[in-house]
């Protein structure tokens, strides 16, 4: 066994954590423009 009970538990709340935040990030992900601004 290479974890215990607790770090068991505490993986699996980062991975919820890190996965409900990735998330939220993609459904508010601003489009990006097809045409740069100019000086780019």
């Amino acid at each position: 066994e290479h974890f215990s009970d607790n770090e068991i538990a505490e993986l699996s709340y980062a991975i919820a954590a890190i996965k409900g935040w990735n998330m939220l990030n993609i459904s508010l992900r601003n489009p990006i423009p097809e045409i740069p601004p100019a000086g780019f």
